[in-house]
């Protein structure tokens, strides 16, 4: 399995997450270019999150 993993903060990012399921699913295929947002930013992240998901072949670019 190849997911993509976004997220939305108070400043923590991530932390430590992608690891923890690498760890807990050795078999799968986890991704580390993951996005994340601080909440904060989310509302105005639109472009942000639309290059990210054409970035890792998600959305083809227009």
């Amino acid at each position: 399995m190849n997911n993509a993993s976004s997220n939305s903060h108070g400043g923590s990012g991530f932390s430590g997450s992608v690891a923890e399921i690498a760890e807990l699913e050795p078999d799968a295929t986890v991704r580390t270019d993951g996005l994340t947002l601080s909440r904060n930013v989310v509302a105005d992240s639109e472009d942000r999150i639309v290059t990210w998901l054409e970035t890792i072949g998600v959305k083809k670019s227009a």
